[in-house]
């Protein structure tokens, strides 16, 4: 050492020591932030302390090796950050096998130097290949750099009071004495400088090669130069005159994940198979027959390997699921089946699409097929059959066409309760029922489609029998690329024996080619104010000159002031604090301390906008995907804006289109024709087009925002990369944050993104309730037989087909059936069958006719809002009624309208903006029917504005409770010393154990009031806007508030609530943090609920997502009326490790976001909920664990009585002597006469008196 003191004393520092540099952009700081990354993962890598010179520059860029760099590395070693094993003289060169380098040696080592142990005490061991030890490492070399600068300027100036070190003045001495004879080279290269030049705190690794190649994939798919890093980090370089990005901003994208690319692998049809296939149709689709067709045609294709298995199976009358990869081609697993039976024996499939795009999208393909041979054209005949389809040519499709595409609503309200006068005929030759995204059909949704599909198999027979065919059962397949558990849910979906045979193709079986497929995240830009105005010029990341001074008081995390803390404290704490800002933009959840700071960042849907032009001038077809219909409209008008900035682009707004729900008919079927042919570059939507949609090209997908879940993102990236003959290009799917914390999190942490969270096994709730209307359904179809199967009542013996009590429900048939007699909604008949005798049968009582109309497989709501245009020339700016349908824009449900378009807001559509102006008012009461002729459909009128702000519906949810079922009390003074779930020794609650401990222990029982803890019944929810606020388009700042006098949006369910302790828990943990602890909790448990409680789905149940000093957590279900599902929970919920247990494990040990120990928010694999009304803000992970753990104290002291209630039950009944089968029955149809009013009484949706305007 001290040959490289004298060699390093001949150096000196710059001539003007005022004139400084950045403390990130110094030499040394650049030269450590360069070695110091790959020095941990060799040391790591061979598990020595140090590592040859020779060795690092074989892992080092060659730009690099200079002498220059070597001598920074003696000067950090000389300083203390480093260390040298060896010689580390001037001779020292990069090719010394003999020298190593190492880190400074662990605490008390006999090789510590003074200067080592000073640094160690002031910031903690700066040894080891730890995350921790190199942030040390560079904190150190900050200080010091700082220290000597300061001495510089001034010897006499005051201490900064951020100080940090505390070393002694002769220690400082000696170091800045060593530091002033050192003159750092710069000779980095600046393009590996600047992706190492990060904030104070967090040192960035370096990046894989997989990270390099994706962001250099998504470079060069956008048009960007490939490794422009000086334009990317240049600020001029993004904010050109146009406001499409030219660069790719330093540290503005992160990297989440590859789907690996993956060859073809091909399997042949068995001669057997081929046979029954006609050859046109093996010619229409290019499928090869030969070998020596294959090895002469270069048109002709082969099938993958699933594909088929597939046909094999189907084929061969055998059930079967497939579950592969997007654009596998899934669709030819049963096309091939389907158009085979239309062909040889004109027998008729049924084809289930969720959506009726998806039904349109394939009729296209097929009508395209046919027109290869006029033979297929005659015998194979498609068409579609759904809400759209009108009346007049329902019969024709009845009669003439063989593949039916259609949907579960249409089958249940239309074809099954017409099948005797209508379509007696096409249900008599059912051959396969193929079901597309599968992965649809769960929760109370799945429930009526699989009851559906039971009424569907009885009709069938009852058809063939009708028609004096022999009756045959049809043969399911399913296919979707998200199915978790494919063969379980299959079961559970279709009405099949539970021995029968059933072939799963997973993704092991999937032969297909894909390309890769990389998931990238990108963080919109911070934007520069000028009084509260956008200059539009991008600014930097918040750094620690840019704190305003620090104030004489500051606020701890429960918003109390407190004296002005230390500077050592105070430097902490700013410096933890910029590093939340600079990474998230804003404050975390309990925090009151605020900094006004001069930028803000640009919205996701403005950053969206801009990407999908860069898309469309770089001539890339692009799907943008958004969570709602606002951000739809909002995406579609800044792309739009963008493109007609420049005389260059604006040709190609006629290749953009915007697509949701709620558009017409006309104009749905214009865009879909538009994708469909290819004439678009690119389409904004919502999941609408996530769900199959064969649009080809596509090499990019843009989501605004984070996916409601996991499947749904692969199902949206899977619209990429579809093309087979371009596999060897890569696609990217890019998510835009938000600037909220959950999103700000998955950028800072992006392998979150592909995290798939919480996999609950299939959920398909059978309930009582469910499954009696369906049995009225079913027996006003045919009659009902119980105890004997359909083919008994018609006399055939051949076909096995399932008993009435398989077909709907096995666990609830005995208890439905028994209610529908009780209640005389069943008349029982006696039929003489073809043996001589006579069996029971039953059908629905003449007052119960047309069921089918009661019953909402999708919660359709029975008042509906029509967007009218009154500048429409047919509408005449009249508001009296619709006078024309082509000035309906929009058609939004009741529970939506209000937020979406409540008179006075201002809404987007296709590119246009309208104020809203008046709305027909409501009726006061309407009950729910499914049939659309029943359906009322009322009308808010708009008209076009420039107004140049947007608006923000402010909305109140109330609960209430109208009937208790059960209840648990409990005294307010039930935790005992010592059991409460807080955790006393969190620094960020400040709560003391001893505090905590005492208060409890001396609470005074004989004063205890006796408490409602928990309780279940029925409750009436309601929503309501009470105003709006109106915000600035640029900066998205409160303009002003407006009033509303609006009708509540209410109906009766079902709920479970709890007591939370708020007197006890709300002083420990501050007002702030105990609300978001409370809404974080209850998203907690209903992320787990379903893993606990099989036959829950999340989408069935809904939670108070109020968070301003709660009361209790209130779960209910989302279905009005009631779905079952808190039924159950409630059934469950005072068990040993159960739900509220697993709720408070998620919170401490989520794997995607506990170890970020900044961030209390939550992630996509833990709280966060696509359904929050407070968009997943106010969440703390922290508190909810603390008040989660307290409430599970309070329930081990609880008797809960249910056992005391049900032996009251038996012996009130003992006298009776009934059986303990009957009592079971008995309380579960008392239960059902309890809930009886809240099924009836489903909507109130408006005032009598409710004004237009």
């Amino acid at each position: 050492m001290a040959k490289a003191s004298a060699l390093l004393a001949n150096r000196t520092m710059p001539a003007n020591p005022t004139t400084r540099q950045a403390d990130d952009e110094h030499p040394l700081v650049q030269t450590l932030k360069l070695i110091d990354p790959f020095l941990i993962f060799l040391t790591r890598k061979s598990g020595h302390v140090a590592i040859p010179i020779s060795s690092l520059a074989k892992a080092l860029p060659a730009t690099v090796l200079t002498p220059e760099l070597l001598q920074n590395v003696q000067a950090l070693a000389h300083i203390g950050v480093m260390r040298f094993h060896g010689r580390s003289d001037s001779d020292l060169t990069w090719s010394d096998s003999t020298t190593q380098l190492g880190f400074p040696p662990p605490a008390d080592s006999v090789e510590e130097t003074a200067q080592m142990k000073e640094l160690r005490h002031s910031f903690g061991s700066l040894h080891g290949s730890t995350k921790i030890g190199s942030k040390r490492r560079i904190k150190a070399l900050l200080r010091v750099l700082e220290q000597q600068r300061k001495i510089q300027r001034d010897e006499n100036s005051e201490k900064s009071c951020n100080a940090v070190m505390n070393a002694s003045d002769a220690t400082v001495d000696s170091a800045a004495a060593a530091i002033a004879t050192i003159t750092p080279v710069k000779t980095c290269d600046d393009t590996v400088m600047q992706r190492r030049n990060n904030s104070h705190d967090e040192i960035e690794p370096l990046p894989s090669d997989e990270a390099i190649q994706a962001q250099q994939d998504l470079e060069r798919l956008l048009g960007f130069k490939l490794g422009d890093n000086e334009a990317a980090s240049s600020l001029d370089a993004a904010t050109t005159s146009s406001p499409i990005p030219t660069c790719i901003l330093d540290r503005q994208v992160s990297y989440a994940g590859t789907h690996p690319a993956q060859n073809s692998i091909y399997q042949d049809l068995s001669a057997s198979t081929l046979e029954q296939i006609p050859q046109a149709l093996l010619q229409a689709f290019g499928l090869a027959i030969t070998t020596q067709q294959l090895a002469t045609s270069t048109t002709t294709r082969r099938l993958y390997r699933h594909q088929a298995l597939a046909v094999e199976a189907a084929l061969a009358e055998t059930h079967c699921t497939v579950s592969t990869g997007t654009g596998s081609g899934k669709s030819m697993c049963f096309l091939l089946p389907v158009l085979t039976a239309a062909y040889q024996a004109d027998r008729v499939s049924f084809i289930l699409y969720p959506t009726k795009a998806l039904a349109q999208d394939q009729l296209t393909q097929l009508q395209d097929l046919l027109q290869k041979d006029s033979s297929l054209g005659a015998r194979i005949r498609p068409a579609t059959l759904d809400g759209d389809t009108p009346h007049s040519t329902r019969t024709l499709i009845a009669d003439s066409c063989n593949v039916i595409l259609t949907n579960p609503d249409t089958l249940h309200a239309s074809i099954l309760p017409n099948w005797r006068h209508l379509y007696s005929k096409l249900l008599s030759r059912l051959a396969y029922v193929a079901l597309d995204e599968a992965h649809l059909y769960e929760g109370i949704f799945g429930a009526h489609v699989t009851m559906i599909l039971s009424r569907l198999l009885r009709v069938s027979v009852a058809a063939a029998n009708h028609n004096g065919l022999p009756p045959t059962l049809p043969t399911f397949i399913a296919t979707s690329a998200t199915m978790p558990w494919p063969e379980e849910l299959f079961r559970r979906l279709c009405p099949i024996a539970h021995d029968a045979p059933v072939l799963v193709l997973t993704s092991e079986q999937d032969g297909s080619p894909r390309a890769a497929k990389h998931f990238l995240l990108w963080n919109p830009p911070l934007l520069q104010l000028s009084d509260r105005s956008s200059t539009g010029q991008v600014a930097k990341l918040l750094h620690k000159g840019d704190l305003p001074p620090a104030s004489a008081e500051t606020c701890d995390n429960l918003g109390r002031k407190r004296k002005r803390a230390p500077a050592a404290a105070l430097e902490r704490y700013d410096m933890e604090r910029l590093r939340r800002l600079d990474a998230a933009d804003q404050p975390s959840v309990g925090c009151d301390r605020t900094v006004e700071r001069n930028v803000h960042r640009r919205h996701a849907a403005e950053e969206t906008a801009l990407l999908l032009a860069k898309a469309l001038v770089t001539g890339v077809r692009c799907i943008t995907f958004c969570r709602t219909r606002n951000l739809v409209e909002w995406v579609y008008e800044r792309t739009v804006a963008a493109l007609k900035l420049s005389s260059s682009t604006a040709h190609l707004v006629h290749q953009l289109e915007s697509y949701r729900g709620g558009y017409s008919k006309q104009e749905r079927r214009i865009i879909e024709q538009k994708l469909f042919r290819g004439e678009l570059l690119g389409v904004v939507g919502t999941n609408a087009l996530e769900l199959g949609v064969d649009i080809g090209g596509i090499n990019l997908t843009l989501h605004c925002g984070y996916p409601s879940s996991y499947a749904s993102l692969l199902q949206q990236a899977g619209r990429a990369g579809r093309d087979k003959n371009a596999i060897d290009v890569p696609s990217c799917s890019v998510v835009i944050c938000f600037d909220s914390p959950v999103e700000q999190h998955l950028w800072r942490h992006p392998e979150s993104l592909l995290g798939r969270g919480l996999s609950p096994s299939c959920s398909i709730p059978i309930t009582s309730d469910l499954v009696q209307s369906h049995l009225l359904c079913a027996s006003e179809e045919f009659p009902l037989t119980k105890e004997h199967p359909i083919s008994v009542i018609l006399g055939e013996k051949e076909i096995n087909c399932l008993l009435d009590r398989q077909l709907f429900g096995r666990e609830v048939f005995d208890e439905a059936f028994d209610e529908l007699l009780s209640a005389r909604g069943l008349v029982d008949t006696q039929i003489n069958i073809p043996d001589g005798s006579s069996v029971s049968a039953y059908q629905a009582h003449f007052s119960r006719r047309k069921p089918w109309a009661s019953v909402s497989i999708r919660a359709i709501e029975p008042v509906n809002y029509s967007l009218v245009n009154l500048a429409h020339p047919g509408q005449g700016d009249r508001m009296d009624a619709i006078h024309d349908e082509g000035a309906v824009m929009d058609t939004i449900p009741y529970s939506r309208v209000f937020y979406y378009s409540h008179p006075g807001a201002i809404i987007l559509h296709r590119g246009t903006r309208f104020k809203i102006i008046a709305m027909s008012s409501p009726p006061p009461i309407c009950e729910t029917k499914t049939s659309q002729r029943s359906n009322l459909f009322l009308a808010a009128f708009a008209r076009p504005t420039n107004a140049a702000y947007f608006t923000r519906p402010l909305s109140n949810l109330r609960i209430t409770v109208v009937k208790t079922l059960h209840r648990i009390e409990m005294s307010s003074a039930t935790p005992p010393s010592g059991t409460s779930g807080i955790n006393v020794g969190d620094e960020r609650n400040g709560i003391a154990a001893t505090e905590i401990h005492s208060k409890m222990a001396h609470l005074d029982d004989s004063s205890a009031d006796v408490l409602s803890f928990a309780g279940c019944g029925t409750i009436t929810v309601k929503r309501r806007i009470r105003g709006y606020s109106k915000l600035s388009l640029v900066t998205r700042t409160e303009l002003a508030r407006s009033e509303l006098s609006l009708p509540e949006f209410e109906y009766d369910t079902f709920g479970v609530w709890l007591d939370v302790d708020r007197d006890f828990l709300l002083p420990k943990l501050g007002e702030i943090e105990f609300g978001a602890g409370v809404h974080a909790l209850s998203h907690a448990i209903l992320a787990v609920a379903p893993i606990y409680l099989l036959g829950i789905v999340r989408q069935d149940l809904e939670c108070d997502h109020s968070f301003y000093a709660p009361r209790r957590i209130m779960l209910f279900d989302e279905r009005a009326g009631g779905s079952g599902a808190c039924q159950r929970l409630w059934n469950v919920i005072f068990q040993p490790n159960s739900v509220i247990d697993a709720a408070v494990d998620l919170l401490e040990e989520c794997r995607t976001c506990s170890s970020d120990k900044s961030y209390d928010g939550g992630c996509p694999a833990c709280l966060q909920s696509s359904k929050c009304l407070n968009f997943n803000l106010r969440l703390s992970r922290n508190a909810g664990a603390s008040i989660g753990r307290h409430l599970l104290s309070r329930i081990r002291q609880v008797s809960t009585g249910l056992a005391r209630d049900d032996q009251a039950v038996i012996a009130t009944n003992a006298a009776k002597e009934l059986s303990p089968r009957r009592l079971a029955r008995e309380r579960g149809i008392r239960k059902a006469k309890e809930m009886r009013a809240a099924q009836e009484r489903q909507f109130v949706v408006g005032r009598p008196s409710w004004p237009l305007g």
